[in-house]
């Protein structure tokens, strides 16, 4: 097995981290942070003329993400949410009237920066909905091919290496920049869930798919996590005296 794994350059490593510092300092109420996982439906499109093209047996593959985020809050409903994820993107294509299948799963490191807004208080559970953008890193992946079984030869898996970067353009473009979008419910004691949708942006094969084609991800799914609330006195005072508001 051939796998390729570009590191992450040092500067982008280090903007994240200069960011959110610079954000806590300045807002005057206590950011919360914590863990987060969920699971999503990728979907490699071919784009063109502005258009999605339909690829036939082609089917979405089930993929997991595993990470964190950090609230910080704008205001007493508006949320800034940076985070950074382990991402798992993959997808299937069964080839009609045979037993062949060919698949392949892109890894990722992204750094998501969403801006949420509350429906209702902080220390109270609350709907909200959020957009962002997310910046993407390919650190790995590998391609499997699922042979048809013949006579001399049994059914087998070949894999390979997927190479990413500039040097190789024809395989995989090494970042992708996508929106999120969201939608979800936060329990008063740190837990929430939401579900996504992820649309990317960057043609994933600069080099050139065949027909002249683009190549952009997107997916769908569910994700959930917990914030380690922080309060001081005022915030506790006005959660504990504001009545839940109606939706």
């Amino acid at each position: 097995m051939k796998l390729y794994i570009v590191s992450p350059m040092k500067i982008q490593t280090s903007i994240l981290p200069a960011i959110l510092l610079c954000i806590s300092s300045l807002c005057h109420a206590q950011i919360s942070l914590g863990p987060a996982a969920g699971f999503h439906l990728t979907e490699y499109s071919l784009i063109s003329g502005g258009k999605k093209q339909a690829v036939s047996g082609a089917q979405r593959a089930v993929d997991y993400r595993l990470g964190g985020c950090v609230d910080v809050p704008l205001g007493k409903r508006l949320h800034l949410q940076p985070g950074i994820y382990y991402t798992s993107n993959g997808s299937y294509r069964y080839f009609a009237g045979t037993s062949y299948r060919y698949s392949f799963n892109i890894h990722a490191v992204e750094f998501p920066m969403l801006l949420t807004y509350r429906f209702g208080m902080k220390h109270q559970s609350h709907y909200f909905a959020g957009a962002g953008a997310v910046m993407g890193i390919h650190v790995g992946g590998y391609a499997d091919s699922l042979t048809p079984p013949s006579i001399h030869m049994p059914q087998e898996v070949i894999r390979t290496g997927i190479t990413f970067g500039p040097a190789n353009p024809a395989f995989a473009y090494k970042y992708n920049i996508s929106l999120l979008l969201c939608a979800g419910y936060h329990l008063k004691k740190g837990l929430w869930v939401r579900v996504n949708y992820q649309q990317g942006f960057t043609d994933l094969q600069p080099g050139g798919y065949p027909g002249n084609y683009s190549v952009r991800s997107n997916n769908f799914g569910l994700t959930a996590g917990w914030l380690f609330l922080t309060k001081n006195k005022e915030e506790r005072t006005e959660a504990k005296n504001k009545p839940k508001p109606a939706y």
